[in-house]
This record gives C-alpha cells, sequence and structure tokens, in this order.
C-alpha cells in the first residue's frame, strides 16, 4: 500500500497527532487534568523535543509529554487540556517504558 519508501512517524507525533485529532473531533473529550492546576514536579527530563514531568497527583503520581519547555523539579505547573492517555509507551529516546502516560500540548508554570 504505502511502497517500499515508506516512512512511519515517531509513536510521540502519532500521539500528539492523535491528540489534535481528538480534540477536533470530539465533542467531550477526556479530561485528564482535573485536578492538576498548581501540580508540582517531582522528576523531569527532556528528550527528543519533549518534556516528561512527573506530576504529583495526591496520593499518586502521573507522567506527562509536553513539547520540550524548561521546567524544574519543584515547578508548580498547570497541563493543558485533552491530555491524550497511553499505557506502556515506550520511548526510544530514553530507553523507557511507561506504564501510563499522558501527552498534552503544553503546561504553564503557576505561583
Amino acid at each position: 500500500m504505502f511502497g517500499n519508501d515508506a516512512r512511519l512517524l515517531p509513536l510521540p507525533v502519532m500521539a500528539l497527532i492523535c491528540l489534535l485529532l481528538a480534540a477536533a473531533c470530539s465533542s467531550s473529550p477526556v479530561d485528564a487534568t482535573s485536578g492538576r492546576a498548581g501540580a508540582k514536579i517531582l522528576e523531569t527530563m527532556n528528550s527528543g523535543g519533549y518534556t516528561y514531568v512527573m506530576l504529583e497527583d495526591g496520593e499518586a503520581a502521573s507522567w506527562y509529554a509536553v513539547p520540550e519547555c524548561e521546567v524544574a523539579v519543584g515547578d508548580r505547573v498547570e497541563v493543558a487540556e485533552d491530555a491524550l492517555e497511553m499505557r506502556d509507551f515506550r520511548s526510544s529516546t530514553l530507553q523507557r517504558t511507561f506504564t501510563r502516560i499522558f501527552f498534552a500540548m503544553g503546561l504553564k508554570k503557576v505561583d
């Protein structure tokens, strides 16, 4: 169907494309950011054009991936709405599998 010259997009790019399509096509997108206003960053790393952050979530913590930005452990942030959840996501650049991670369009620091 695609021939020998077909190139597959990296999974994070595919995830962001799906996120954009879901936001554009869904009348009631999943709100993965509920309770995330002013969430504290517990861990962060940049790789492959993305910033990965582990956010404090009351008794648990959740991983998020956003387009690369400058944040630090201890910063309080808000995550863009309509994040796309992925399970067992393998990051080839980090050589790591995330059991559960949310892909979002961005985040912003809050006081």
